[in-house]
């Protein structure tokens, strides 16, 4: 009976002996002997529901703040808020690369892709190549449009019918009185035809026309174009656009 008591406290102080002696240096994982003498590995992680995060984590710790009902998880260094995606969410982002499992809408290669992300593709319907959003915005259908069309121009050169419906007409003023002299041979002409006196056979004189010379022009007016496209582009901020497929 003796005997067995003692065996006893000795395993329950072994367990102890083990249990203050084996904590990891991060605070996060202890090692314990079970009942039947084996060693295990036990996580003494916190999850905290506070306004406020903890002051002293460690990594893995939980928190969920009560203000903003956002999780997040201590990696270590920073709070990293615990957010679940769907397969085919879009997001906007500064980062230029892939990353946790957002693809960049840039036309890659489906192939080119890891494996769970060429099966997620599939699921959408996507094959050949990832969608380019490269110079394009994104909009909702209009009831017509199915989702991945695309549309739209991002130049636009006018034609004749998308001016204004306006007639251009100008004209001369008819302040325009003149004369006009013409080189006459007497020989073909009677005296009493060119005026009488003052001709004499066999010359050549000038006979002036009359002073009246009232008239109008009708004028056209060109436009002076070019045929030159323009930007259709509004003021912008250059981001990148990604696609979730998972890890």
């Amino acid at each position: 009976m003796l005997k067995s008591f003692n065996t006893q406290n000795i395993y329950t102080i072994i367990s102890w002996v083990l249990i203050i002696f084996s904590i990891n240096t991060n605070a996060q994982e202890v090692k314990v002997v079970d009942n039947k003498g084996t060693i295990q590995s036990v996580n003494n992680n916190t999850v905290t529901t506070a306004s406020t995060a903890p002051t002293s984590p460690v990594e893995g710790d939980v928190w969920f703040d009560t203000t903003t009902n956002i999780a997040s998880v201590w990696n270590g260094t920073i709070w990293k808020t615990i957010i679940t995606h769907s397969i085919g969410d879009i997001k906007h982002s500064i980062q230029t690369t892939n990353h946790d499992g957002w693809y960049k809408l840039d036309g890659t290669a489906i192939s080119s892709l890891p494996s769970v992300a060429q099966t997620n593709a599939a699921t959408l319907g996507l094959s050949g190549n990832l969608p380019d959003a490269t110079d394009r915005v994104l909009k909702y259908s209009n009831g017509s449009e199915a989702i991945l069309d695309t549309g739209g121009q991002a130049t636009t050169t006018l034609s004749q019918a998308n001016l204004p419906n306006v007639n251009f007409t100008g004209s001369t003023s008819t302040d325009g009185n003149h004369t006009h002299n013409v080189d006459v041979n007497t020989d073909n002409f009677s005296l009493l035809a060119l005026g009488g006196d003052g001709y004499t056979p066999g010359s050549s004189t000038q006979i002036p026309t009359s002073a009246s010379g009232d008239h109008s022009h009708t004028v056209s007016v060109t436009s002076g174009g070019s045929d030159q496209a323009f930007d259709r582009y509004q003021p912008f901020l250059v981001v990148t656009i990604f696609i979730y497929l998972g890890e």
